[in-house]
């Protein structure tokens, strides 16, 4: 009975410990133009901050580009500018060829930020269309043969986006191996030794017959399933390239998790 009471409190514990907002509950946004300003809020979740440098605002239009933005005030956080209560944001808009008329512009908007609970979100991004009367924009520098201004932080790539765009341009099979030998570097690290213990018992339960080059084929073959079901695990997040870390503390696929976990326990 107190073995049962332990292992409900543990299960509690464990659902309690996973209560994290999904994407869009933790950053709401919303923008609205005021003659040449167009205003940008993000409302963050409950101990959600926003990243200060991972903050993209372009505006997508050929005669009409960003002048300035204006930044709320920051705080730091491990040397990093953050933002931890609601962001508004000021950009600034100007014409760059001599136009009146009417225009229809999309801005573009992109950051990434935390939970201080430890789960950092995937970058989201977002747009908004606007038809601005350019009459009111003051006439700025003519561009020419120039990609639309974006106006903006320096933004520094996080380390998945560095292993996701060494994938961008190689082959499948480069994946798959590569994938390959992530799963067979993690039987070597730390992370494994628990699993020692239950594959010396299959070594073990085999009798007086077992030798060493038996031995080693179950080891072999132990080893290269677990590479193997890393591998679909990787290209199914590939393929699917959603939020998967998000997705996996919403409560209907922990409970299916731990129900997995606890009838293995019995």
């Amino acid at each position: 009975m107190k073995k049962i009471i332990l292992l409900v409190v543990g299960l509690l514990t464990f659902l309690g410990a996973a209560d994290f907002l999904m994407p869009q509950e933790a950053f709401k946004t919303s923008a609205v133009l005021d003659k040449n300003v167009v205003e940008i809020h993000i409302k963050l979740g409950k101990d959600i901050h926003l990243y200060k440098d991972s903050l993209e605002i372009a505006v997508d239009s050929k005669n009409i580009a960003i002048e300035n933005i204006v930044y709320p005030e920051s705080m730091l956080l491990k040397d990093r500018e953050v933002y931890e209560n609601d962001v508004a944001l000021l950009v600034n808009l100007q014409k760059n060829s001599d136009i009146s008329s009417k225009e229809e512009i999309k801005v573009h908007l992109g950051f990434q930020g935390c939970s201080s609970e430890g789960l950092c979100y995937e970058p989201i991004e977002d747009e908004f269309d606007f038809s601005i009367e350019s009459v009111l924009l003051a006439q700025g520098a003519v561009l020419q043969n120039k990609p639309i201004v974006q106006s903006k932080p320096s933004v520094k790539s996080s380390e998945t986006d560095t292993i996701t765009n060494s994938f961008k341009n190689d082959s499948i099979w480069v994946v798959l191996l590569t994938f390959f030998g992530f799963g067979l570097l993690l039987s070597m690290t730390p992370c494994i030794f628990p699993m020692i213990p239950i594959l010396s018992s299959i070594i073990v339960s085999q009798g007086e017959n077992m030798t060493a080059k038996k031995g080693f084929f179950l080891s072999l073959v132990y080893v290269l399933s677990m590479a193997f079901a890393y591998t679909i695990a990787g290209v199914l997040a590939g393929v699917f390239g959603s939020n998967l870390q998000a997705a996996m503390q919403d409560p209907f696929v922990v409970i299916a998790f731990a129900l997995v976990f606890v009838a293995l326990a019995f």
